[in-house]
């Protein structure tokens, strides 16, 4: 989802200074995992065969959101810093805007007081109604990636001849994280168990893999 808001210098203050909503590291990263488990959840299978890179990128969105709802690191950042180009990070943004993941909006230029750079607020977390009240957004379909998304079907996969396309711009928060968790299926494997797992724990539990909902 995108929208043509333009937030203030006295708006980001209030974002950058707004009671954060995890308390420890320990919430921290619980969140980080809530808000990654929908973009996996997203991409599916796909979401493996991604580069390591892209991976970790995604994953420091989530990272950087977990605290107040929002993050705004840069494209250009995440590609230096991951190793991938400023355009692949654009095009994981313009794909998480799409399905409805994230919202951005965008800083005020200063030079010459037009759009500045962007501000991404995370859909599934506990604080997104409330940067939408506060910043009165009118969230409306981005059309900028339904474009680069037919343009790019060689990524993403094609449908097939009988896929029905279904608007999900109508649907609920609530009713859309539905919509995207009954099409998905995801084959579990200890292999893909985040790094700062104990080998130990992951050793343990490695039989029962297969068998998880």
């Amino acid at each position: 989802m995108s929208t043509t808001r333009m937030i203030t210098t006295e708006e980001f203050d209030y974002m950058k200074n707004y009671q954060s909503f995890t308390e420890n590291r320990s919430q921290h990263q619980s969140m980080k995992r809530k808000l990654l488990k929908e973009i996996i959840k997203l991409y599916g299978e796909k979401f493996y065969r991604l580069h390591e890179g892209t991976r970790k990128a995604l994953d420091r969105l989530c990272w950087f959101a977990a605290e107040k709802g929002f993050c705004f690191p840069g494209s250009t950042y995440l590609g230096q810093t991951y190793e991938k180009s400023k355009g692949t990070i654009d095009r994981h943004l313009r794909e998480l805007r799409k399905q409805g993941q994230i919202v951005t909006v965008y800083r005020r230029c200063p030079s010459n007081n037009g759009k500045g750079n962007p501000v991404h607020l995370f859909v599934n977390h506990p604080y997104f109604d409330h940067w939408v009240n506060y910043l009165q957004l009118n969230l409306e379909p981005d059309v900028d990636a339904d474009v680069d998304a037919e343009n790019e079907q060689s990524d993403w996969g094609s449908k097939g001849k009988g896929t029905k396309k279904c608007s999900t711009y109508n649907l609920s928060l609530k009713d859309f994280n539905k919509y995207i968790r009954n099409n998905v299926k995801v084959n579990l494997s200890s292999d893909y168990a985040p790094s700062f797992i104990p080998t130990s724990f992951k050793n343990t539990v490695k039989p029962f893999f297969p068998y998880a909902d």
